[in-house]
């Protein structure tokens, strides 16, 4: 997770990102953090689907019923990026 948000914001040529949406719970969410981002970020954790947001004391938890229209488009954002991950892996490992 490190070597990808390093890799992202080092970018000049894209725009910033206004949110980072991470995939897992507090411990990656604490290594976004680390990297003191310019934007913020969360997590959604996927079997429970909590999302975890960083306060100044630690780590708050929002739990949304599975039917909230905003818990629905994070899901899918994490789908997405979990089928564009998946294909790129078959991809190389084909090869």
């Amino acid at each position: 997770i490190m070597e990808s948000l390093t890799r992202r914001l080092k970018r000049s040529d894209w725009p910033k990102p206004d949110l980072i949406i991470l995939d897992g719970g507090k411990s990656q969410l604490s290594i976004g953090n680390y990297l003191a981002s310019p934007c913020p970020i969360i997590a959604l954790a996927k079997k429970t689907e909590v999302i975890t947001v960083p306060t100044g004391q630690g780590f708050a938890e929002i739990k949304l019923v599975r039917r909230d229209p905003g818990l629905q488009l994070l899901q899918h954002l994490r789908d997405e990026a979990h089928r564009f991950s998946r294909r790129l892996h078959h991809k190389h490992r084909v090869l």
